[in-house]
């Protein structure tokens, strides 16, 4: 069901056919969904940005710095050593070049049980700073939009686990919650009047979290019955993507949901008809990417369109470049999640990919943020 240069024409004919189908069903269907923030970060307008990968390798992973318009030109800025076998695990989004991760320490046992540390890299200084020594490797910190602070979940409690922020001013950390009844929960990010929030998961699915400032908790919505993953706040922080898994005949496939986070609104699936959805992610002025089996899809309030989709396999949504010209996804020549085939890292504008090459695994760590 994908672009090939061994397909028949008639093939080709039809490919094109039911992509023109999803687009017209996109269009015809978005303003009945859920209004999407109309943010503008007022970032200039540039053909130029600056993407951050690291290469990941067994004993320590190199960071590169690479030009969109030369996205095989690599430049090592930073070499991040670790415990063997486990890559550093990046925040979900940078701020003005400050790149935060957690990594198990070169000296510590290679397990998911070991404490990792927390770090943030300052790519226009070189200077690369520990935060905290407690960090749970499996889950990603999330940095606020601002800068001003970082959240992370803390493996230091054995009963349970723990949200803690860190002032990226002062260092002071301060322990958010600590949830000791649930499966586990995981950061998620800031609303718009930077109140935390965090996904809880327990027997009966994936709700979502808020904490305010007084540190009361309240639950903004049920997210599935199931394990919710890939979430994602809009730049404005009203409203949240995320995938939840559903059953589709024999299998369970994921499918992106939109909700509003002011606890009023609430959006069912995005789109219909597509049978396999891929980590949504957020432009700055508020539009969305969403990976399918096809190609990613990009919805705003005015238009959607189809990105250039690849000759065969899949891409899963990273990042939009921050004057929103690019938009980096992981790109599997396979058939779906449950045979994903090889990986690369490719650059989407308009109609034109850039693959990455590499010698190694390739993890996306960010753009250049203004």
């Amino acid at each position: 069901m994908f672009f090939s240069t061994r397909l028949p024409n008639v093939f080709r004919i039809l490919l094109s056919a039911l992509l023109l189908a999803v687009f017209i069903f996109v269009c015809m269907n978005f303003n009945a969904l859920i209004r999407l923030s109309t943010y503008n970060a007022g970032s200039p307008s540039t053909d130029n940005s600056t993407l951050f990968f690291a290469e990941f390798g067994w004993n320590e992973d190199l960071i590169y710095e690479v030009s969109s318009l030369e996205p095989n030109n690599k430049k090592i800025i930073h070499t991040v050593e670790h415990s063997p076998g486990f890559g550093l695990n990046p925040a979900i989004n940078t701020h003005k070049g400050k790149i935060a991760y957690v990594v198990l320490p070169k000296d510590t046992i290679p397990s998911r049980q070991s404490s990792a540390e927390l770090w943030i890299f300052n790519t226009h200084t070189q200077e690369s700073v520990r935060l905290a020594r407690d960090a749970d490797i499996s889950a990603r910190p999330v940095l606020r939009n601002d800068g001003h602070s970082i959240i992370y979940r803390s493996s230091e409690n054995i009963d349970g686990s723990s949200i803690v922020e860190v002032n990226l001013d002062t260092r002071v950390r301060k322990k958010i919650h600590t949830d000791s009844d649930s499966f586990g929960i995981i950061p998620v990010g800031f609303n718009q009047n930077n109140e935390i929030l965090f996904a809880r998961f327990d027997y009966k699915g994936t709700d979502l979290i808020k904490i305010n400032h007084q540190q009361e908790l309240s639950i903004l919505f049920h997210a599935s019955d199931e394990i919710a993953r890939d979430w994602r706040i809009d730049p404005s922080g009203q409203n949240i993507a995320f995938l939840a898994p559903e059953f589709l005949g024999e299998k369970i496939v994921h499918r992106a949901q939109l909700m509003s986070l002011d606890g009023n609104k609430v959006n069912n699936k995005i789109m219909e008809g597509v049978s396999e959805q891929y980590a949504p992610a957020w432009r700055q002025d508020g539009a969305l990417a969403v990976g399918t089996s096809m190609a990613p899809i990009v919805i705003d309030n005015h238009n959607s369109l189809i990105l250039m989709p690849p000759e065969e396999g899949f891409d899963v949504p990273l990042g939009w470049s921050a004057d929103g010209n690019y938009l980096a996804v992981r790109h599997f020549d396979g058939i779906d999640s449950y045979t994903p085939g090889s990986d690369s890292l490719v650059l989407i504008k308009q109609n034109k990919r850039m693959t990455i090459h590499n010698h190694g695994e390739l993890i996306f760590l960010g753009w250049n943020s203004v």
